[in-house]
């Protein structure tokens, strides 16, 4: 099996009788530098995902013909998914007042199916960013946002503010939802949330541009 990183060749290759798992191990051991992350794995031209992996872990490396494997540095690559959910997150803004007017409308199904897709998008930004600082091996306990606002120095916040925060808001909907009281949900929706994704959006970024700042 020809073996590549980022497209091009690397000389050395792991025993001819080793499993696909072996190689890949090898792969990692050998070539991937500390601070960079496996992306993507090609396989004879296709991505392995993880039930592919299961397949064929145990097979041996003579039954592929080439692995190409591709890598960022941990800081580009945390910085990356940051900017994304912050994208994100500004998107699901338009779902959170559709969400509102649902609900003022008296649109029970509607507006339920809308909460499940937005708190699902709370969710993922709060993994990601969680997964960001592991993998730059930074404690969410010991990171500090600078916030700014207008005729005012900017003064540093504890990152788990934030998390507290959001935890504080969606624990408060999942009361709401206990209850069976939409209005309350929307008046949370309404009144808190939309500043809650202002300041998220540009936390995100800002920790996007600590990790990997922009050009």
């Amino acid at each position: 099996m020809k073996l590549l990183i980022n497209g091009q060749d690397i000389e050395a290759s792991p025993p001819q009788d080793s499993s696909f798992s072996a190689a890949l191990q090898f792969i990692q051991d050998n070539f991937i530098p500390e601070g960079d992350v496996i992306t993507k794995i090609l396989v004879d031209g296709e991505i392995l995902i993880p039930q592919r992996l299961n397949d064929w872990k145990e097979l041996p490396i003579s039954d592929f013909d080439e692995a190409n494997v591709f890598t960022e540095s941990c800081k580009s690559f945390s910085a990356k998914g940051l900017r994304i959910i912050a994208e994100e997150l500004i998107d699901s803004d338009n779902h959170r007042k559709q969400l509102v007017e649902q609900i003022g409308q008296g649109h029970s199904e509607e507006a339920m199916t809308l909460l499940t897709d937005y708190l699902n998008v709370w969710n993922v930004v709060q993994q990601t960013l969680g997964s960001a600082c592991r993998l730059m091996r930074l404690e969410i306990e010991r990171l500090d946002i600078y916030e700014s606002h207008q005729g005012v120095s900017p003064k540093s916040r504890p990152l788990t503010d934030y998390f507290e925060q959001i935890s504080h808001q969606l624990e408060a909907i999942k009361s709401a939802l206990e209850a069976g009281d939409l209005v309350m949900i929307s008046d949370i929706l309404d009144y808190e949330f939309g500043d809650i994704t202002d300041t998220w959006h540009t936390m995100l970024l800002q920790l996007a541009d600590q990790f990997d700042p922009k050009d």
